[in-house]
């Protein structure tokens, strides 16, 4: 299966953008259409973002050790880290925006582009502030302020960038990957035998002993693929592709052969954000064969196996998600059971329809976050799913959870619809439902 690391990890519609054959009063390139401001304004609004962001930065520097809490520190390092990511991809758009074909225009449809990073920006404001959960409350009301101020300015600019929709769907490619995957790289995710840059082996018979150790001898911001081949074996150890690393490819021996395992969590001191046994930042990561885990278990609470903000990343033949360990989040039971999406914030959503659910689900369902937090607030609702854990009768009566009993209420939510999934989905190969089926 292939994963896309632009769609489906941050719901990014596919769409396109022109340019018009007019110049700018103001600034010396041509005018994309899919703006509603002019490019100057445009670029102006990015760098007055950039500007709060430095401060912001700034301010952050200075007192990641002052309250002498590990916690504090983890959640400031996250941060600024997360700053500098909305930074870059703040540049990105200028840089696409006043040079379409250049190397930061990356899918060639340029609205597509300038809102995947406005999203990205966005939410990182988000994951800052999470850090700062169960820390000292007077550091969080002094970083807050400041987030607040980025994420506002970061919504107004996403107002600025005009979605222009090309209802066609996209014929696939015989390769079965999405358009933007060149061909050399559909090649390498498919190929038996691929020639690595570099080979890592746990016996030492490669290249280097750890994966970390290849990734730091990867080039930073490189146009060419780098390829790293894992050979067997179960890795311990924490990997991170920061962002200057581009267009880095991982291939194992397969998902029950190449494992690479951590067990940091939030428990042991760890924000949720930085528990990921394997986290990748830099453009356009693939990775094949290969299983990512972390062992911490459930009374660790918060434990990441992968996190991925990698843009245009593609997950292939590789495996994240396991069952819960007997009994987790009640009493003892005969089997293994799991609960559906719990409201990680106020006005989650999550529709779920015309979908196999298996008995690792529970009867309920659903699963509180903190008591009664974002139950009346949240929208979850079910409509027309089977198998033996789709059984309604005992599901929550939370404020916000609903069944659906008539088509017309969950249209919205249809691959078509809610995902524009005929753009894009049939370059991809994979097989889909544009509607709801009869």
């Amino acid at each position: 299966m292939v994963d896309l690391g632009r769609p489906l990890l941050l719901g990014v519609i596919v769409l396109f953008c022109v340019f018009s054959s007019s110049f700018s009063s103001e600034a010396d390139f041509l005018e994309p259409e899919c703006l509603k401001v002019s490019n100057y304004e445009f670029t102006s609004s990015v760098k007055t973002i950039v500007d709060v962001i430095q401060q912001l930065t700034s301010i952050f520097s200075q007192f990641g050790h002052t309250f002498g809490d590990s916690r504090v520190s983890n959640a400031v390092s996250d941060c600024l880290d997360l700053l500098d990511a909305s930074a870059e991809q703040l540049s990105w758009t200028v840089s696409a925006t006043q040079n379409p074909k250049g190397k930061h225009n990356s899918t060639g449809n340029l609205s597509s582009d300038l809102r995947t990073w406005l999203s990205a920006a966005l939410i990182n404001q988000d994951t800052c502030s999470d850090g700062f959960e169960g820390t000292n409350s007077i550091v969080k009301g002094l970083v807050t302020g400041g987030l607040n101020q980025i994420t506002s300015l970061v919504q107004d600019l996403l107002t600025q960038v005009n979605p222009m929709f090309d209802s066609k769907p996209k014929k696939a490619n015989k390769a079965h990957f999405p358009a933007w995957m060149k061909p050399r790289d559909r090649k390498l995710v498919q190929a038996n035998g691929v020639e690595a840059d570099a080979v890592v082996a746990a016996d030492g018979t490669g290249n280097f002993t750890k994966i970390m150790d290849a990734v730091l001898a990867a080039p930073e911001y490189s146009m060419q693929r780098y390829v790293i081949y894992i050979k067997k074996g179960t890795y311990h150890e924490n990997v991170e592709i920061k962002k200057k690393r581009w267009n880095i490819m991982m291939i194992g021996d397969g998902i029950d052969a190449t494992i690479i395992s951590g067990n940091r969590s939030f428990i042991d001191g760890w924000t949720t954000f930085r528990s990921a046994t394997f986290a990748v930042s830099g453009r356009g990561f693939i990775a094949r064969d290969i299983t990512f885990e972390n062992t911490a278990g459930p009374e660790k609470h918060q434990a990441v196996a992968l996190r991925s903000d990698s843009d245009l990343s593609v997950f292939y033949r590789s495996r994240v998600p396991k069952l819960p360990d007997i009994g987790q989040k009640g009493p003892p039971k005969p089997k293994k059971y799991h609960h559906g999406p719990r409201p990680w914030k106020l006005f989650s959503r999550t529709v779920i329809l015309q979908s196999y659910i298996s008995d690792a689900v529970k009867p309920q369902g659903w699963l509180e976050w903190n008591g009664d937090f974002a139950l009346d607030t949240l929208f979850y609702g079910e409509f027309m799913n089977f198998g033996p854990g789709a059984g309604l009768g005992s599901r929550v009566k939370w404020p916000g959870y609903r069944t659906f009993n008539d088509s017309n209420q969950v249209h919205n939510y249809t691959v078509a619809q809610f995902i524009e999934g005929n753009l894009w989905l049939p370059s991809t190969g994979v097989k889909y439902s544009a509607g709801l089926q009869s």
